[in-house]
């Protein structure tokens, strides 16, 4: 029984895991798709996102709904002014120059977060209080309400992008800049309107992660490292392949730190990420 227990501890663990990772890895998609850089401030987002939630908590003593809404908000600002500093004068130079301007924005993002920071690490105090006890495991209602609201938050993107006009213009710019030009498309607009998506996305990730365990300074730099681990392996480009990989490797990591060892969990991540390139180049899930 405590087998059992245990095991049913680690998938939900994994799974609470992999709401976050699908959230982040969605808006990386969005991105890359659309834009065609790899952005790597994005992880500062997902960071910001928690760490500006935990202020209005614990700080300003804010209701979870006007923090969350707050925190969203705030970073998505944070999203518009990396895409109009670091991205939009780079974009046509290629990949290299925007990567490079947007790694060093999130170097002094964290490093001007550590400055005006008194702690390494924030803990959020309980919002949600009570437990649920389902095959042994332990789901807490403040982990069900915060899973609930990364599942909603993905299906709302996915009806957005398949619905709307906004949505489908998207999707004819990842399709095709220059058809996306010719047809009238504001491109730029498009763009810039995908890296605010994205980094609300990344935020409430963030704010998942950081209610849940902890929020501090430099979290970004290991998620931005998974999330493009969820997307290479996914094979760039499926929204629905994407969440499918964040959850698949949410679910294996927290099994294989508990049965193999917690230390060796990134090794483990890599490790699938580079038996992928190898075997599979083009992802788990793309067609070609």
């Amino acid at each position: 029984m405590e087998m059992t227990s245990v095991f049913a501890q680690q998938i939900w663990n994994g799974l609470v895991s992999g709401s976050a990772y699908a959230l982040f890895a969605v808006g990386l998609t969005l991105i890359f798709g659309i834009l065609r850089i790899i952005h790597m401030a994005h992880g500062e987002s997902y960071m910001l996102g928690a760490m500006v939630f935990w202020t209005l908590i614990e700080v300003y003593k804010l209701n979870f709904v006007f923090s969350l809404l707050l925190s969203v908000a705030a970073v998505g600002v944070v999203g518009f002014a990396i895409n109009y500093i670091g991205v939009k004068p780079l974009i046509k130079e290629g990949l290299l120059p925007s990567m490079l301007s947007t790694l060093a924005i999130s170097y002094l993002i964290v490093y001007s977060t550590i400055a005006f920071s008194d702690v390494d690490t924030r803990v959020v105090s309980t919002i949600f209080e009570g437990k649920f006890l389902v095959f042994g495991a332990i789901l807490t209602k403040q982990q069900i309400v915060l899973i609930a609201i990364g599942l909603a938050t993905m299906t709302a993107v996915s009806f957005f992008l398949a619905k709307t006009t906004i949505g489908k213009a998207m999707r004819a710019t990842a399709q095709d800049q220059t058809g996306a030009y010719l047809v009238g498309l504001d491109v730029q607009w498009i763009f810039g309107f995908t890296m605010i998506l994205s980094s609300v996305l990344a935020a409430i990730g963030g704010v998942i992660v950081g209610s849940i365990w902890t929020a501090y300074p430099s979290m970004g730099w290991d998620m931005i490292l998974k999330g493009y681990a969820v997307v290479i392996v996914s094979g760039m480009g499926s929204l629905p392949a994407c969440i499918a990989t964040a959850f698949l490797l949410g679910t294996t990591e927290a099994l294989f730190s508990q049965y193999v060892s917690m230390q060796l969990t990134n090794g483990y991540t890599y490790g699938v990420l580079l038996i992928v390139c190898l075997l599979r180049p083009q992802g788990l899930f793309a067609r070609h």
